[in-house]
């Protein structure tokens, strides 16, 4: 897939900008009820990140023919980084406020706990080639596409239970398998249909639903004073309607999109340097926290805070990505 295909290009940029968010919203001091449930429909609705990842990951890697040598290499470009940048973060935070570890005391990240996406991509990579054998033999069949999503809304119905019944320490060693192959698989399946004007508007009221649901329950949580970690995962049933919704929209409005103009220009760019992005971002966030600085300019009590800080690392990190991706071994692992 050596040209550029518009709609995965602004999938992928719409997916990084909703982890961004989820890794710095935490900075927001949610004081006021009407900013605690703006916050909770776009908590939520951000959520979709990882399994829209997962299912243009599924797009991209089902397309490739790759040699066991090819796959090696890809697990290689995935491990460095994971084992390379886990090891700066132990020193980065040894020697700066860990903020997460502020706000809860009992929160351990040793780990750059941000790269766990990494962990089931590299099992994936191991995988492919039987994933890719199964899902080419039947990929044409009806039955297996409804087995597929059977299987989708099953786990993650199960895993919307888990959240409220089990530590979450526990459902982190859930985000290896199995709903990480399920995504990938879904999402190239996914990417194969037609578009469908109707699902294409049903999509729309899918997301009002499912954002609108858990923002509702966390409300009543909140003014019951409830304690709650409610549905702070992707795997919930909720997330998977949300993610599946965004693709069909994207899909359907930029599918047959083949001009090219600054719209696309800036999207191929973004979704170019996204991944190097990911892999540094929250070094930037916890470094603009602790600026005397930023801590004056931004106010905590007011959303904008969040967009604010989501611009400055981009921007801040955009340019450096830029041009270290212009350098081949580089370019490599970024």
């Amino acid at each position: 897939m050596s040209k550029r295909i518009i709609y995965i290009d602004i999938i992928k940029v719409i997916a990084f900008l909703m982890v961004i968010f989820n890794h710095c919203d935490f900075i927001l001091l949610n004081k006021s009820i009407t900013l605690f449930n703006i916050h909770s429909v776009m908590f939520y609705f951000s959520k979709a990140a990882v399994p829209l990842f997962f299912m243009i990951s599924g797009i991209l890697l089902m397309n490739k023919n790759d040699s066991k040598i090819k796959i090696f290499k890809r697990i290689i470009r995935l491990l460095l980084p994971l084992i390379g940048i886990t090891i700066l973060w132990s020193i980065f935070k040894s020697g700066y406020i860990d903020l997460k570890k502020m706000i809860n005391p009992d929160y351990n990240n040793f780990f750059a706990y941000w790269l766990w996406f990494l962990i089931p991509m590299i099992i994936i990579y191991i995988l492919l080639p039987i994933i890719r054998k199964i899902v080419i033999n039947f990929e044409n069949s009806n039955l297996f596409k409804v087995i597929i999503i059977i299987i989708l809304v099953f786990t993650s119905i199960l895993f919307t239970i888990l959240d409220f019944t089990i530590k979450k320490n526990f459902l982190f060693i859930t985000n290896v398998m199995p709903m990480p192959i399920l995504y990938f698989i879904y999402g190239y399946l996914l990417s194969k249909e037609k578009n469908n004007k109707k699902l294409f508007f049903d999509s729309f009221i899918l997301i009002f639903i499912n954002v609108l649901i858990p923002s509702l329950i966390a409300f009543y949580m909140k003014t019951h004073s409830i304690p709650y970690f409610v549905l702070d995962d992707y795997k919930n049933i909720f997330t998977f309607f949300i993610s599946s919704s965004i693709f069909i929209i994207v899909k359907y409005l930029f599918g047959n999109v083949k001009c090219d103009n600054s719209f696309t220009k800036t999207m191929n760019h973004l979704a170019n340097n996204s991944y190097g992005i990911y892999l540094f971002h929250v070094f930037i966030i916890e470094l603009l926290i602790k600026t005397t600085f930023m801590v004056e300019l931004i106010d905590l009590s007011r959303l904008e805070s969040v967009f604010v800080m989501i611009a400055l690392v981009i921007i801040i990190l955009d340019i450096p990505i830029y041009i270290l991706k212009k350098i081949p071994i580089i370019n490599d692992y970024l």
